[in-house]
């Protein structure tokens, strides 16, 4: 599937465009069902992730030490 720029949504709208697009995947190929259900689980893990860092109100900075 080509790459796919989503604009800003929230949690449940993003999860039901990827439900859409499982559930068309597996319509199409039954056999991916084990790589759909990882995928379910990783993608689950990056919203909640990503939903984290948004309500952080100040990202963290990284910082090397001297001479690198």
């Amino acid at each position: 599937m080509p790459y796919a720029q989503l604009a800003p949504a929230d949690r449940f709208a993003r999860l039901d465009l990827a439900e859409r697009r499982w559930a068309a995947m597996l319509a199409g190929r039954p056999d991916l069902g084990a790589a759909v259900a990882l995928q379910r689980a990783l993608i689950g893990r990056v919203i909640d992730l990503s939903a984290t860092f948004e309500s952080v109100a100040r990202l963290p900075k990284l910082t090397l030490p001297p001479g690198m």
